[in-house]
């Protein structure tokens, strides 16, 4: 079966988000079996409850080659000869899953029929509403959530917080 581009941008997401779980357990000298966990619960918890909430089916559950991405990502982790313990690690493999699940979860829900403040993600549901096709939206949008998270990396970038008078 050939894979589709969003379907690859769902991979990457989730081999990221899992591999960030996966440091996680790093950071706490934990075992094999817990990097599993961690890495499954990060790279495939937030599709799940987006499944649940929209009333698809739980994409791990139909297609468990996902199952497979976040468990050889955690395992990654756990043979890979660097030291994976640096929380800027998983700060900028988070930031990466993040935005790469940001557009596929927008464009689930948004093929799914959800009004457009549903979908969330703001850059991609207006380029889909333009016209842009679902690839094209993925990929600006996904840009444009990596450069902000990536500005809170490097620069700091904070919305501006509450102030009493």
């Amino acid at each position: 079966m050939a894979l589709t581009s969003i379907q690859l941008i769902d991979y990457a997401g989730m081999g990221f988000l899992a591999a960030s779980g996966a440091i996680a357990a790093a950071e706490r000298r934990e075992d094999a079996v817990t990097f599993i966990f961690f890495g499954c619960f990060t790279g495939m918890g937030g599709g799940t409850l987006r499944d649940l909430l929209i009333g698809a089916p739980v994409f791990w559950v139909t297609r468990p080659d996902y199952l497979v991405v976040s468990v050889l990502a955690s395992l990654a982790v756990w043979i890979s000869p660097m030291r994976w313990t640096s929380h800027k690690a998983l700060l900028w493999l988070d930031a990466v899953g993040l935005a790469a699940y940001a557009v596929v979860g927008t464009s689930k829900a948004y093929g799914f029929g959800l009004s457009p403040p549903v979908c969330v993600a703001s850059v991609d549901v207006l380029l889909l509403m333009a016209g842009f096709g679902i690839m094209g939206a993925a990929v600006i949008g996904g840009l444009v959530g990596f450069v902000l998270r990536a500005g809170t990396l490097l620069w700091d970038w904070r919305l501006p917080r509450f102030k009493p008078n």
